[in-house]
């Protein structure tokens, strides 16, 4: 038994920390130009929009789109002119390019420049936005036809997840309003729900509970909800013990029993 959970917990961390990783270097100031323009869009007219969006350039942009480029053209990588102005935090540049018709949808595919930039593989303008502190880009790319249960074709991760692994609780919430799936299970059958208690935010998985995630889901190691919050015993700030107590309760008010949590 201690094996099994030894071996739930080190697999379980190992994808958050790998997540969390790439986060961290999607929040450094310094990281786009780690690399240059033309290791994405190697194409003249390509760069050229790619440069433009940097900037925030929107009358270059437009003379861009206007000779023939496509918006949703992608270079190396299966990188967009939406991503890298979202890498850039360009907030003109991102409003411009989705009232063109940029995909927020739009995943990139593998490569090891990506990792070194923290926009690794499956990653989409959704799920980036969803990783940055300001809710703007993710309000952005909702309002323009982002998907918020958009699932990461590498991680198998929703937006929700990369909200979570950034710590971005407010982007979390802003997910739940806009309806993502808080069932969605990833590749080891974690729901948003049991990241939330297993990251010990409470306060976002009682919401989660209120707007209808299953507290009966099992993980691949047969594990529910319950196993997370009992694993947090001890090593939860005043504030989220009032929350995990009042989750606890309402977990109970629905049957599911909860032991060891006090």
């Amino acid at each position: 038994m201690t094996h099994k959970i030894q071996g739930v917990w080190s697999n379980h961390w190992r994808h958050y920390l790998i997540c969390a990783v790439s986060a961290c270097l999607l929040a450094s100031c310094q990281m786009p130009g780690s690399a240059p323009t033309g290791t994405f869009f190697p194409d003249p007219n390509q760069r050229k929009l790619a440069e433009a969006a940097a900037d925030g350039n929107t009358l270059a942009m437009s003379r861009s789109l206007a000779a023939g480029v496509n918006v949703n053209a992608r270079g190396n990588y299966g990188m967009t002119y939406l991503i890298w102005a979202v890498l850039q935090r360009n907030k003109p540049s991102v409003q411009f390019l989705l009232e063109n018709g940029a995909d927020p949808n739009l995943q990139l595919a593998e490569g090891s420049e990506l990792d070194e930039i923290g926009a690794g593989a499956g990653n989409s303008a959704m799920s980036l936005a969803a990783m940055l502190e300001d809710s703007w880009f993710l309000r952005a790319m909702l309002k323009h036809g982002g998907n918020p249960s958009l699932v990461n074709s590498t991680r198998s991760h929703t937006p929700i997840f990369s909200a979570m692994f950034s710590m971005r609780s407010e982007n979390a919430k802003v997910l739940i309003q806009a309806g993502t799936n808080l069932n969605w299970q990833d590749c080891d059958g974690m729901t948003a729900f049991m990241q939330a208690a297993a990251i010990n935010e409470y306060e976002l998985a009682y919401v989660m509970l209120e707007e209808g995630a299953d507290p009966t889901i099992k993980n691949r190691w047969g594990n529910t909800v319950v196993y997370f919050i009992n694993l947090s015993v001890g090593r939860t700030l005043p504030e989220g013990t009032r929350w995990r107590e009042k989750l606890v309760e309402k977990l109970q008010s629905k049957g599911i029993d909860v032991v060891n949590v006090h």
